[in-house]
């Protein structure tokens, strides 16, 4: 387990650390279930995968005739890796 604890870059800041790791290791050591605390929470993998190969994707530009991102094989390639051994777990 682990987490992180948002505050200020000073004694305040590693106070507030300190006394949540307290909890946690009193928790742990009870045999009970830590709480978990709610604050920010960033993208899941699942999303930042999609981000990643939307972002990459192949684009062909009218205009110019230019191809851009990855190419069509390596994007199925990519997204395959990514569902196969990544989203699909264990």
């Amino acid at each position: 387990m682990n987490e992180t604890v948002h505050g200020a870059d000073n004694r305040v800041g590693a106070k507030a650390a300190d006394a949540r790791l307290a909890e946690l290791t009193a928790a742990v050591e009870s045999g009970a279930t830590p709480a978990a605390t709610t604050g920010p929470t960033g993208p899941t993998v699942a999303q930042f995968a999609d981000r990643w190969q939307r972002a990459n994707k192949p684009r062909h530009d009218e205009r110019t005739g230019i191809w851009s991102g990855w190419s069509p094989k390596t994007a199925k390639t990519h997204a395959d890796n990514v569902r196969l051994y990544i989203l699909a777990g264990p």
